[in-house]
């Protein structure tokens, strides 16, 4: 499913039929179903819907698109709305919260902003400018601190993009809010394998150096202060947007906001699991096996949890699960057709089996890999039931028997299709 889809379904899941509609098993084999849930994303003007609580939301997105696409005479500066004195005031954070050793680093970013960005037309040279996409210099930190799940509860990165409900209606009124969510807030991620838990001074210190050798676009340089540098890609490009919204639709562009988010993300996970009962996981089986993609720690527990598809499904997830990225590949296994003790965990295995030529490994939580067998064929309830029928294409005697032993892997990675190949 496109995630356009996904969206489309999340908005339409109240309509959605009791029954799904479901195709008949093919006698050659099994049913599977794949789903990247994009449990990170909760920005609520990523897609176009339809709000009739809100008629002003559609002139706001044309006008958004506009103003992106034509920026017209006299564009702002980034420094006319990320100025030289908060770019001070951040390099001061950085440094005060140790996010990197040698202090040097940060004064480096610093100055790619004096002399580089702060110079740049805010949206032709800084937001339309392909290199800072190609090096993750702003959508590595959103992806990390848009939106983090701690102990008590998601928090959200003072933005436009996001559920954050706080004070947006100025640059100057979102930057003190900002500070103290990436260098203040105490955040607290619990491990949910160990269930152990770890506190950082800020969402700042989530951040993790961006690699050469997974986005090639980065020079050694800029990989070396990494992270002061995604702070400050961060902090422009969240500024741009609160000065942008605000230039169009002032205060009522925050009324449009709370709107989309009540109807789209604030319930996602639920509804995200409401979609996988009804659509995919239903009791006519409708797919005997459902790789997931991108989940949350919080919505693997959820399906951990739910009844439902525990009397229908193994849930698999990586034995080390990530909390803090939440991008974590699932298997959904029939517990019906497969025997569940004969399932070992291979993800490790095939890891490192990985060539050396690979340009690097996936992360914590992309892949999960399990091998398992076929139940006794003499314990089924129905021996010819889909993928026990022995007839494959051509209508010969073929087929599974229950001393196959099946791989199973479940994968995503951010790597723009470095990785993929390798896997």
């Amino acid at each position: 499913l496109s995630r356009e889809a996904v969206m489309g379904n999340l908005w339409s899941s109240s309509a959605a039929p009791e029954k799904p509609r479901r195709h008949p098993t093919p006698s050659w084999g099994f049913l599977t179903a794949t789903w990247n849930v994009a449990a990170i994303n909760n920005n609520p003007f990523e897609y176009w819907l339809t709000l009739n609580s809100q008629p002003a939301y559609e002139q706001l997105m044309k006008d958004v698109q506009a103003f992106v696409d034509q920026p017209g005479d006299g564009e702002a500066t980034v420094d006319d709305v990320f100025s030289k004195d908060m770019a001070k005031q951040l390099a001061d954070a950085i440094k005060q919260a140790k996010l990197v050793d040698d202090e040097s680093l940060v004064d480096g970013a610093l100055n790619a902003y004096t002399s580089d960005f702060a110079k740049r037309r805010v949206v032709s040279d800084f937001l339309k400018d392909k290199t800072i996409g190609d090096k993750r210099l702003a959508s590595m930190p959103d992806r990390i601190t848009n939106t983090v799940n701690t102990t008590n509860g998601p928090v959200y990165r003072p933005t436009v993009i996001n559920m954050y409900t706080g004070d947006l209606s100025s640059v100057e009124a979102w930057w003190p809010q900002w500070l103290a969510f990436m260098f203040e807030t105490p955040i607290t991620i619990e491990d949910a394998k160990s269930k152990s838990s770890k506190t950082s001074k800020g969402a700042a210190h989530l951040l993790d150096p961006i690699l050469r050798t997974k986005y090639p676009a980065i020079t050694e340089q800029e990989e070396a202060m990494s992270v002061p540098l995604q702070c400050f890609a961060q902090a422009i490009f969240d500024a741009t947007l609160v000065y942008m919204l605000n230039k169009l639709l002032p205060e009522k562009w925050i009324e449009i906001k709370k709107d989309v988010c009540e109807a789209l993300c604030e319930r996602k996970e639920a509804l995200t699991l409401d979609i996988v009962l009804k659509r995919l996981a239903s009791e006519d089986r409708t797919s005997t096996i459902i790789f997931l993609q991108e989940c949350s720690a919080k919505f693997v527990n959820l399906l951990r949890d739910n009844e439902e598809i525990a009397d229908l499904y193994e849930v698999v997830a990586p034995a080390k699960l990530d909390a803090k990225r939440d991008q974590n590949s699932v298997i959904l296994i029939d517990n019906d057709k497969f025997d569940i003790s004969s399932m070992r965990e291979v993800t490790d295995e095939i890891i490192s089996l990985l060539p050396e030529g690979a340009p690097l490994k996936p992360a914590t939580g992309d892949l999960v890999a399990v091998q398992l067998k076929l139940k006794p064929l003499d314990i089924l309830d129905s021996p010819k039931r889909g993928i026990f029928d022995r007839v494959n294409y051509a209508g010969t005697e073929t087929g599974y028997t229950d001393r196959e032993t099946f791989l199973f892997a479940s994968f995503h990675g951010d790597t723009n299709g470095l990785l993929t190949p390798y896997i």
